[in-house]
């Protein structure tokens, strides 16, 4: 079983007064391995029993609280990001089917980081960036050329050839990126997309622009997508990949990977077409969004479904599992069901719930009647209640994303039936159960 541990370095920093937080990630005995984290805290704020960042709760914030507060709890964000990063990747490695390189968690927070794992000696400097230069206006350097030309087009919803349609289209993505609210490790899932859209309009020798993205465009990229890896010893896609590398090997994508790839370029678009209320924009970039006539569909099953027997159910109780964890995952009470009805858009409140960076979905799946949801996350009861639990999670869900819940659901003797749902998600730990 993989483990990943967080401790305070006993160094501290003398002009800042801080530590480092460093990793450890080992594997029974076969894999052992550490490395620093580049992330720097004050030892009293750090909790060494439950490996995280403590959020000091002040009762009256001057300037300087709030301050701090708002560093530390950026701080505990990309650490919780880093950990999903680390035990990602290594499920993507085999999980431990395979032997690591020694360096391997160094490269995996050098890549976190957005660092090249390891010097790419085949590749030679090109003269075009790997991703749009971002102007920012300074006094002496407003009458260079170049930057007028990107800012003023930039807000234009309509372009000509001559205003250098693909760098804007790409510059909109990249402070799309920037401006979005959400965490650092599912902004690097965003630049994924965005590298794959700057690797397809090199590949097929195309400008892609907000007037010529149509829905046959994103039926061709999601082909695109599926079929990347098939073109590796392309000798055109090596001249791509040389100017818009990856720092891992593009693998052979599955379905699911690819819908939910579309499913951030569809929310980009939408946001390109002044849909999206949390970011507007002056004007739409887009005078039709291309996925108003295009779908992307449902995530496929998961796989062939199997069913415990009574005798294998009782075996799985009384088990012993091990780990505190999952001893607690094995009991179904442990879980809250929330019930969410009549929701406008099922695919959206999905990925939000599953994204969210608080409660690590356990169960979810498309309710009865069609258009709600119902989210399985874990509770511990010997901390609160089960009402307690509910009415908290609920209080977080409104002020969060405007979501409201079933009341009905914290009544602890409501019965929530298991799903008929091809789609459902499962935690992968429960699978590996």
């Amino acid at each position: 079983m993989a483990t990943l541990v967080f401790s305070l370095s006993t160094k501290v920093d003398k002009a800042s007064g801080l530590s480092e937080v460093l990793t450890r990630f080992f594997v029974g005995s076969r894999i052992n391995q550490r490395a620093k984290s580049n992330i720097f805290v004050d030892a009293t704020y750090w909790n060494d029993q439950k490996q995280s960042i403590v959020i000091p709760n002040f009762r009256l914030n001057n300037d300087k609280q709030k301050q701090l507060v708002a560093e530390l709890k950026e701080k505990s964000i990309k650490l919780n990001d880093l950990r999903t990063y680390i035990m990602d990747a290594f499920n993507e490695n085999g999980a431990g089917m395979k032997e690591l390189p020694k360096d391997w968690l160094k490269n995996i927070i050098k890549d976190f980081y957005g660092m090249p794992a390891k010097p790419m000696e085949d590749l030679k400097p090109v003269e075009i960036p790997i991703e749009p230069i971002i102007i920012k206006p300074v006094e002496k350097e407003v009458k260079a050329e170049p930057a007028k030309k990107v800012v003023k087009a930039t807000p234009k919803p309509q372009l000509s050839q001559d205003s250098a349609p693909a760098t804007v289209f790409f510059q909109v993505f990249s402070d799309f990126i920037a401006k979005n609210d959400i965490s650092e490790n599912r902004k690097r899932h965003y630049r994924v997309v965005y590298r794959a859209l700057q690797r397809y309009e090199a590949y097929n020798k195309i400008t892609l622009s907000f007037d010529n993205i149509t829905a046959e465009t994103l039926k061709d990229f999601e082909r695109y997508l599926s079929n990347e890896h098939e073109l590796f010893d392309d000798h055109k896609l090596k001249a791509v990949r040389r100017l818009y590398p990856e720092s891992r090997p593009i693998n052979q994508r599955g379905s699911n990977y690819v819908k939910d790839m579309m499913g951030k370029l569809r929310t980009f678009c939408r946001y390109a077409s002044g849909k999206i209320k949390e970011m507007p924009i002056n004007e739409p970039f887009f005078q039709t969004n291309p996925f108003d006539a295009y779908s992307i569909g449902t995530q496929t099953a998961l796989g062939t479904p199997y069913f415990l027997t009574i005798e294998e159910r009782n075996h799985l109780y009384h088990f012993d599992l091990n780990s505190e964890r999952l001893s607690r995952q094995r009991d179904i009470f442990i879980f809250q069901c929330l019930d969410f009805d009549h929701l406008d858009d099922i695919h959206f409140v999905r990925r939000k719930l599953l994204d969210d960076d608080y409660f690590e979905t356990q169960l979810l799946f498309t309710s009865p009647s069609g258009n709600g949801l119902k989210w399985i996350v874990e509770i511990d009861p010997s901390k609160a209640s089960h009402l307690d639990y509910f009415l908290g999670i609920q209080n977080y869900l409104k002020l969060e994303y405007g979501l409201e819940i079933d009341p009905s659901g914290k009544d602890i003797c409501r019965a929530c039936f298991l799903p008929h749902d091809s789609n459902c998600y499962i935690n992968p730990q429960l699978l590996n159960v």
